[in-house]
């Protein structure tokens, strides 16, 4: 059986109504994810399972200069959380995740699923927003409407730069929101 397609929707306020604007957001929950991940914490905030013995004893974790007890941040060589992207935007949603059938999006569907539950204690969900983390997605979304009706076009400039620095694999020149790195 062939990789699952990982992507979830969010639903876009009427108040944001520019394709630039509605980017902005997606870049701005996309890169959330990306720090929530690297954090080592899911989808509901919650730790990662450490990982298995066996994957500390393998050759891919010596190479990927991982160190016994670390916390698993699913960033063995950074390639699925960088292609991590806004797919599309229709009318009111996002479509965030990966590219159906790309290498990346069968990496993130073995972490979500735990290779198709092969390896149950390697379940690793990182996308899209469940139990408490549905109200910090609440929170990115106002703070991005109050923005939008502030006029920030810094919003804007961030979604571009952090979408071109993505494609080319290097950090974005301009530091996000700093409500990003609230824990």
């Amino acid at each position: 059986m062939g990789a699952k397609w990982q992507r979830f929707d969010v639903v876009i306020p009427k108040a944001i109504k520019s394709t630039k604007d509605k980017l902005a957001l997606g870049e701005h929950i996309v890169e959330y994810i990306r720090q929530r991940t690297e954090k080592g914490k899911d989808n509901e905030y919650k730790n990662f399972p450490k990982y298995s013995d066996k994957y500390e004893a393998s050759l891919d974790f010596k190479i990927g200069g991982k160190s016994k007890g670390q916390r698993p941040d699913l960033k063995l060589t950074g390639d699925m959380l960088a292609d991590l992207q806004v797919l599309s935007i229709r009318g009111d949603k996002l479509l965030i995740g990966y590219k159906n059938g790309s290498k990346s999006n069968a990496k993130a569907d073995g972490h979500q699923t735990g290779w198709q539950g092969q390896r149950p204690n390697a379940e690793r969900p990182f996308l899209g927003f469940e139990g408490s983390e549905k109200a910090k997605l609440k929170s990115i979304i106002k703070e991005h409407v109050a923005a939008v009706k502030d006029d920030d076009t810094s919003l804007r400039a961030y979604a571009y730069l952090s979408a071109k620095d993505i494609k080319t694999k290097v950090k974005p020149r301009i530091k996000p929101d700093e409500t990003l790195d609230e824990d």
